[in-house]
């Protein structure tokens, strides 16, 4: 009974082990060294995901990071490349390089100024590394402003496609 009970805990481990390598193989993928973070108003925020876009045609980045608790933060970069973007418009505005908008609760912030800096774009592995910083404003309450500043972004993974507004 002993030798019985020795071979089935043995087994036991083996099948463990094996599922978890197993496991940890399917996981490791998913497993990044990605980050997203900001101080909005002297508080951190920190992205828990992040989906990063790259239109070729256009070359425009689309960067949004989500938050634990749903606080999203988007940036629109018109440039590919690495170098500083800055807006002192909004991103409305054909003369804009740079835009953010600021989703904390129902309330949205917009940019009124604010730059990005591109530090790193791996067109091999698509991952794109920089800095932000931005001074946004309620779109329903002018006087209602936040300063975002230390953003970073790091090794954001990113697609990329031709987008529709190509001439044809």
């Amino acid at each position: 009974m002993r030798k019985l009970f020795i071979i089935s805990a043995l087994l036991t481990i083996i099948f463990a082990t094996s599922c978890t390598k197993e496991i940890a193989e399917e996981i490791a993928p998913m497993v990044t060294s990605a980050s997203m973070t900001a101080t909005i108003n002297d508080t951190t925020w920190t992205s828990l995901t992040r989906v990063t876009k790259h239109y070729s045609n256009t070359h425009l980045f689309l960067i949004t990071g989500t938050d634990a608790n749903g606080k999203i933060i988007a940036i629109t970069i018109r440039g590919d490349q690495k170098g500083t973007y800055t807006s002192s418009t909004s991103i409305d505005s054909l003369n804009a390089q740079v835009g953010a908008v600021w989703k904390p609760n129902s309330n949205e912030y917009l940019s009124n100024s604010g730059t990005v800096t591109i530090t790193d774009i791996n067109t091999t592995d698509l991952k794109i590394s920089g800095t932000f910083s931005f001074n946004i404003v309620n779109s329903a309450n002018l006087s209602d402003a936040i300063e975002v500043k230390n953003g970073k972004f790091t090794n954001l993974t990113y697609s990329t496609e031709a987008d529709s507004t190509q001439s044809k």
